[in-house]
């Protein structure tokens, strides 16, 4: 499933949703967990298709199990989205001000990305939500 994530992307400051501990000290993951929680404004699965379809990568992840994840509230299942693309976002290298995507592609070839972020035709920013 294609989630445009471009206001995220252009505008978010990445280690407030994604860090770690050595970045941000000791409460790194509650931190930016809250952070995720609270930043409504980035919160990109405005469907409930789309929710579902989280809910199934955070299944099928095997970070929950069907009960964890049909548990998790709309926000906190929003709040794991922003930390997943804030993670592949920091992961990738990617500059959000001004990316490289050809760079991008050819790291992704080469293992070294996920390669769920990418330029659509219409200039905006797109995030392949697969489960597995």
């Amino acid at each position: 499933m294609e989630i445009n994530i471009t206001k995220f992307f252009k505008s978010a400051h990445m280690p407030d949703y994604f860090a770690s501990v050595a970045e941000r000290g000791e409460n790194a993951g509650p931190e930016t967990w809250a952070n995720a929680n609270s930043a409504t404004a980035y919160h990109m699965l405005d469907t409930p298709d789309k929710v579902a379809q989280m809910r199934r990568w955070a299944r099928s992840s095997g970070g929950w199990n069907d009960k964890g994840a049909a548990a998790l509230t709309d926000v906190e299942v929003n709040a794991l989205f922003v930390q997943l693309v804030a993670s592949d976002i920091r992961e990738a290298g990617i500059d959000t001000a001004a990316p490289d995507w050809d760079q991008y592609d050819e790291d992704c070839d080469e293992g070294r990305g996920t390669g769920n972020l990418y330029l659509g035709d219409d200039g905006e920013v797109y995030y392949l939500l697969e489960a597995y």
